[in-house]
């Protein structure tokens, strides 16, 4: 059995970011080092991955189907990167999911449920 050693290193600015962590791959490694960097552009990716997280784990609750979370998670890099300014889309009948960027840049998600019904007469 092979043993390798990968040096977290930030995909963004490639610092190296100290920690006695043993990671599998150099994915896991630079993906590790780019969430804890403290350069801008990790500070911004770690705020998105951290929503796209939270979304996913929010959708699921809601038995919601793969296909959505990505998509959900696209508008989640839209808004976090400035492609968009805010994104909102209704997800099923009764949910509407609406990302926004808080002035401290956080990246905000907010999921509505439909609570009036309409009966035709």
């Amino acid at each position: 059995m092979e043993n390798n050693f990968y040096v977290p290193a930030c995909k963004f600015c490639g610092q190296v970011v100290a920690t006695e962590k043993n990671f599998e791959t150099e994915e896991y490694a630079v993906e590790y080092a780019s969430r804890k960097c403290g350069c801008s552009k990790a500070k911004r990716y770690a705020s998105i991955e951290n929503a796209k997280d939270k979304a996913t784990n929010i959708l699921a609750g809601l038995n919601a189907r793969i296909e959505v979370v990505n998509f959900v998670n696209g508008m989640i890099d839209g808004v976090g990167w400035g492609w968009l300014g805010k994104a909102s889309a209704k997800i099923s009948p009764e949910y509407t999911v609406h990302i926004t960027e808080a002035a401290n840049g956080r990246i905000k998600l907010k999921v509505d449920k439909k609570t009036s019904s309409s009966t035709e007469l």
